[in-house]
Parts: C-alpha cells; sequence; structure tokens
C-alpha cells in the first residue's frame, strides 16, 4: 500500500475526530449556557472556553474508543444500521463514563465541600464544573443524547468519505 493511501485515512479520521470536538464544544457550551455563567460573573470567557474544550476533548477521546471498535468489526447491513450501532454504543460509554464520576463523588471521599480530585482524580478539574449541583443532569439528558447521535453521523459520513474498504484497519 502507498504512503498517500495510507495517510489519507488516517488524516480523514483524523479531521473528523476534531471536528467532533468542535461539535462538542457547541453542544455543551449551550447545555450548560455558559453565556449567561460568564455575564453572571461565575466564569471569564478564557476560563469557560478552556473547560468546554478540555471537556470535549473527554468526551471525543472516549467516542474515539468506539469508533476504534466499531471500525475492528467488518459491519455489513444498512447505512442507519451503521449509525445506529455507533450511537447506542457512544451512548453507553458516556453512561458508563457519568456513572464513574457520580460514583466517585458519591462513595469516594467524605469531605464536604468536594475537593476536585473527588470528581476522577486526573480530570477532576473538568469534572467538577460539569457535574457538580444539577450539572450531571444536564450532561445525562442533553449531552449524552446529542453526542450520541452527532458521533453515529459523523462515524457513517467518514465511511462515505472513504469507503467501505476503510472501515476496517489493514
Amino acid at each position: 500500500m502507498k504512503t498517500r493511501e495510507m495517510v489519507r485515512p488516517m488524516f480523514m479520521w483524523l479531521a473528523f475526530l476534531v471536528f467532533y470536538w468542535c461539535l462538542s464544544g457547541i453542544v455543551l457550551w449551550w447545555s450548560y449556557d455558559i453565556s449567561s455563567l460568564i455575564r453572571g460573573g461565575y466564569y471569564q470567557r478564557n476560563q469557560a472556553l478552556a473547560l468546554v474544550a478540555e471537556m470535549g476533548l473527554i468526551i471525543t477521546a472516549l467516542v474515539t474508543i468506539v469508533w476504534l471498535l466499531v471500525r475492528r468489526r467488518k459491519t455489513g447491513g444498512s447505512p442507519a444500521r451503521l449509525v445506529w450501532k455507533v450511537t447506542w454504543r457512544t451512548w453507553l460509554l458516556l453512561v458508563i463514563y457519568a456513572a464513574a464520576v457520580f460514583a466517585s463523588v458519591q462513595f469516594g471521599h467524605g469531605k464536604v465541600p468536594l475537593n476536585d480530585s473527588a470528581f476522577l482524580p486526573v480530570l477532576g478539574h473538568v469534572n467538577s464544573h460539569f457535574f457538580s449541583e444539577a450539572g450531571w443532569l444536564t450532561f445525562l439528558l442533553n449531552v449524552i443524547p446529542i453526542m450520541g447521535c452527532i458521533s453515529g453521523v459523523l462515524f457513517y459520513l467518514q465511511i462515505r468519505v472513504l469507503g467501505p474498504s476503510n472501515l476496517t484497519p489493514s
């Protein structure tokens, strides 16, 4: 296989993931109504932008796992079936992630108020902004369904652009 034939699918795959990351930022900004939080003085604009970008990157990393798993298994069938398969797997992985964060907060630490590490050690500073108080409900009811659907559609579009032969890495 020529180098160009190997690089193009990888570049396109990366481009779709970057596009997904941008869309996740838009969905997070809208779902959590970040603009009103900035106007209310809760966040500075650059702080809010950094938090949304970091949380979007976490979501994109999780979606990458789903996309890799679906690519690994040769998937036949209709386009709707492929979109559905990626969508529900994205929903499932994001629900597992939210449950892990929620369980860490509920069962991991006894001190109140909770510090950032209570929201999962490495990602605590980001998770604390999106899962504290009722934020986990916003993630569960808004972010997960929307990002799951976007994941399914973008994965299908990626396959359309690259062709079905690029579904399974060689």
